[in-house]
């Protein structure tokens, strides 16, 4: 549950009669939050659980199934574990979001290994999948095309701590015989592309955890 500001702290204002209507009524509504400029994550079903004209704010509440005042009352008294988890579930999708676009914005939407600049065909990937319960920021990620996450994923590419590459033994540049696989092969003893500042380069100790992984798969 947060507090939201009303549109210019008037209560008469069209947009926060509206926000009236949701709570008297029970309505949902859906909430566009704002994750970089122009960037939005919609949070869907969202409740008005207060309207205060007094302070020119509204109480929001996340992910109730709601329809009358009523069912908003017994939810705030009995749902709060529901309402919690939803919450939680919700502040991950925002994580995720977050690191997607911090990550794709520290290596200016190019893959580290390739040097494809494609927004559309760029993954940010976490160099080790949980390591800190989910809280992830820039430097436990990696930006990668579609392809050299899914080889990066089934152990066929590694980094070093260095961000020198290796590929798997799998990958005879003798019996590759398709052009993805040669690529990757003419990629062994490069170093993965970083980014210009120093602090939003990949963190070594992550790494260096997954390079072990990648030398026992």
């Amino acid at each position: 549950m947060w507090v939201y500001d009303m549109r210019d702290l008037d209560p008469g204002h069209h947009q926060n009669q509206w926000l009236k209507t949701a709570w008297m009524e029970g309505l949902p509504l859906i909430y566009l939050r704002g994750l970089a400029p122009a960037v939005y994550l919609p949070q869907f079903p969202v409740h008005v659980m207060d309207w205060d004209a007094g302070v020119g704010q509204v109480r929001l509440v996340l992910g109730l199934e709601c329809r009358t005042s009523q069912d908003l009352l017994q939810a705030d008294a009995f749902g709060g574990a529901l309402s919690a988890y939803t919450h939680r579930r919700m502040e991950d999708q925002v994580s995720k979001a977050r690191f997607r676009i911090d990550v794709l914005e520290a290596y200016r939407e190019t893959c580290t290994f390739s040097g494809l600049s494609q927004p559309q065909l760029v993954d940010a990937v976490s160099i080790v999948p949980g390591a800190n319960g989910g809280n992830v920021d820039v430097t436990e990620g990696l930006c990668m095309s579609r392809l050299h996450h899914a080889a990066f994923n089934a152990n066929l590419l590694g980094v070093d701590p260095d961000g020198r590459i290796h590929v798997s033994e799998q990958l005879d540049a003798r019996e590759a015989g398709d052009s993805f696989s040669r690529h990757l092969t003419s990629l062994v003893g490069r170093r993965i592309s970083m980014p210009r500042t120093l602090e939003l380069h990949p963190n070594r100790d992550l790494l260096a955890v997954r390079f072990e992984q990648f030398q026992a798969g």
